[in-house]
């Protein structure tokens, strides 16, 4: 879900964050994927790794886990690649010195890219797993050069990235069945099953900004089919899912040659001024997953406020 959460909410939400995040839940096995060349031994796991990478970069849980943040990247790479029997094989070293088997990220990258292939069935799920591969490595002070050479790998040239993801999105918008006539508190939304993408009734369908136009319809549904893939396949919890779909969703805007940080600021605008306004209108098989994310007493009475505002959503 392509939102943030607005006024005091996020005062109320500071004693709880904390125990929200640690409290999330760890990945059930997802799709196979391919451990790096070379020798490989058997691993408990890669707990120990990313409790280096927080001590050494000081990473804490941000005020704020809606928006980008490495810490909560690597809670999210942690709970779809860190389970017992994980090859570890060639290590690289971070800008703090810590050894880090080169696997945590590849294991990252495949896995993602599997899931992304089983239900997105996209070309382009390749060039959206190296965008978090390198975000991951980026947040975890690694070469992602060095990276790459320990484990044998090409990466795609960035015109090659921009074309692959241009395709991507163009497809996944084509694929994908939109309804616009609904109140989404959080500015857009998925159903239960995943096979409808909800936008707000006030988002436009493009954004001027002052440099560039963004298609903003067509990138929160890359955010949600994103977003609803991850929670389905990996069993992340909403945080974490949120993280990784709000990072593609970047990706494709710059792909798009959008200024994120304009959209990005538009978008807030947006979102704070749905979040002010009473729901009457909601899709009844709108997934809430997002809205029982936070036990916050302002987001339990919007999604009561939700539930009552539920109607019937005609199929086409």
């Amino acid at each position: 879900m392509r939102g943030t959460l607005y006024g005091a909410r996020a005062a109320a939400l500071a004693a709880t964050l904390l125990v929200s995040i640690l409290g999330a839940s760890r990945a059930q096995e997802g799709p196979a994927g391919a451990a790096p060349r070379g020798k490989a031994a058997a691993s408990p796991g890669f707990d120990a790794h990313f409790d280096a990478i927080e001590a050494a970069r000081s990473l804490k849980p941000p005020e704020k886990d809606w928006l980008i943040d490495g810490y909560m990247l690597l809670r999210a790479q942690r709970a779809i690649v860190s389970k017992p029997g994980t090859r570890v094989g060639p290590t690289v070293s971070s800008a703090e010195g810590v050894r880090l088997p080169a696997a945590m990220f590849v294991e990252f990258h495949a896995k993602f890219e599997g899931a992304c292939r089983k239900r997105l069935r996209r070309d382009a799920c390749s060039a959206y797993a190296w965008v978090l591969e390198e975000e991951a490595a980026e947040a975890a002070g690694a070469d992602i050069g060095a990276l790459v050479d320990a484990t044998n790998r090409i990466r795609e040239t960035s015109g090659e990235r921009t074309a692959a993801i241009r395709r991507a999105y163009a497809a996944l918008l084509k694929s994908t069945k939109v309804y616009t006539q609904f109140d989404v508190p959080f500015v857009a939304g998925y159903s239960q099953s995943g096979e409808r993408i909800y936008v707000d009734r006030e988002v436009p369908q493009s954004i001027e900004l002052r440099r560039s136009t963004a298609p903003a319809r067509g990138l929160l549904v890359v955010h949600e089919r994103f977003e609803k893939t991850l929670l389905e396949e990996f069993k992340l919890s909403y945080q974490s899912a949120h993280q990784l779909a709000l990072r593609l969703e970047r990706a494709t805007a710059l792909a798009m040659g959008v200024d994120w940080e304009a959209y990005d600021a538009a978008m807030s605008e947006l979102i704070e001024r749905i979040g002010k306004r009473a729901p009457k209108a909601v899709p009844r098989d709108l997934d809430m997953t997002p809205y029982l994310a936070y036990p916050d007493a302002e987001s339990v009475e919007l999604a009561r406020r939700m539930k009552e505002a539920m109607v019937p959503v005609a199929d086409r």
